[in-house]
């Protein structure tokens, strides 16, 4: 944050020379959770403790022999296509910095401020510090993440555009979010293919009573699908994307590979003829059941008739014996 340029010297000989209000341009990775950090000459040196798998900045004071302040910094995207931004104050006294949206309050000397939120678009910043105040403006894109330091040599007036710093934390999203609008496109039709086949596959096959059963085994295996995806998604914390993705797909070929080895040597029956199978048996058992009623009818006639030649032989009985 000084007006002067200075040579940094870190652990494991690493060299980097800075210009006044100026970073590096890129981030310097340590195994070491300490690391001794030189500067200047007479050089002046002091240990830096770093946190552990985390990205920091260091920020150098105008005097070397001054607190030395460590800034912890995003280390991905902000969510929601938003963009991360943040100031330093390099003056000696206190900067009140805001934006339609958002406020980063009053920035205290050689300090910053934390992150805000902010849409996509042209920002306006307005910096006030007592009676006095400018503005500069910049276009931000998509997810992006930047950090602004106000120089101790910037004089407040109607635009202060040439006189901040910037860096680029985390670079803009170069792809647009519209061109995946084809991928779920595809994603959506692949998914209706298979469910609708899958579910007329379980009907088809399945025997009549039995059909709603295999349907249920079909949504079953869905729900398995999906518990494992909650599982890999939520609870594995797979820490990279991509790996996420190449085990999904990686998922994928295999139970396609398993549905096409059952596919071939599963035999197949026509729903059709079952059907009419079905149909004529019931066909058969209707005509067994009009079989039996007709020989029930002739059995009961038979029955009545022989009832009627007895009681005609007993009335005669009865008269031959007056």
């Amino acid at each position: 944050m000084g007006n002067n340029s200075i040579t940094v010297q870190l652990t494991g000989n690493k060299t980097v020379n800075l210009h006044p209000h100026w970073a590096s341009d890129d981030y310097f990775t340590f195994e070491e959770e300490q690391i001794d950090v030189t500067v200047g000459s007479p050089s002046f040196t002091k240990r830096i403790v770093l946190t552990k798998n985390e990205r920091q900045t260091l920020l150098f004071p105008s005097s070397i022999s001054d607190e030395w302040q460590l800034m912890e910094d995003l280390t991905s995207k902000p969510q929601e296509g938003n963009n991360a931004i943040r100031f330093v104050n390099g003056m000696s006294r206190a900067v009140n910095v805001s934006v339609a949206g958002a406020s980063f309050g009053q920035i205290q000397p050689l300090y910053f401020s934390n992150y805000s939120q902010i849409k996509n678009g042209r920002k306006a910043f307005t910096l006030q510090s007592g009676s006095q105040s400018c503005e500069f403006s910049r276009e931000f894109g998509f997810g992006s993440s930047y950090t602004f330091l106000i120089p101790s040599t910037m004089t407040f007036g109607t635009n202060c555009q040439e006189s901040i710093s910037e860096v680029e934390d985390i670079k803009p999203n170069s792809v647009h979010m519209a061109l995946q609008v084809p991928q779920y496109f595809f994603i959506t039709a692949g998914e209706v293919m298979f469910s609708v086949t899958g579910l007329e596959f379980s009907y088809s096959q399945a025997p009549s009573n039995m059909k709603a059963v295999l349907q249920a085994g079909w949504l079953l295996t869905v729900a398995i699908g999906n518990f494992i995806v909650l599982i890999v998604a939520e609870l594995a914390k797979i820490p990279k994307k991509w790996a996420e993705y190449i085990l999904f797909a990686s998922l994928l070929v295999a139970v396609c590979i398993i549905f096409s080895i059952m596919a071939y040597f599963y035999t197949y029956i026509d729903p059709a003829e079952i059907e009419a199978q079905f149909k004529r048996k019931e066909g058969d058992n209707d005509d067994d059941e009009d079989t039996k009623a007709k020989l029930r009818k002739v059995e009961a006639e038979m029955a009545r008739r022989g009832s009627v030649s007895s009681d005609d032989e007993d009335q005669r009985s009865k008269q031959t014996s007056f």
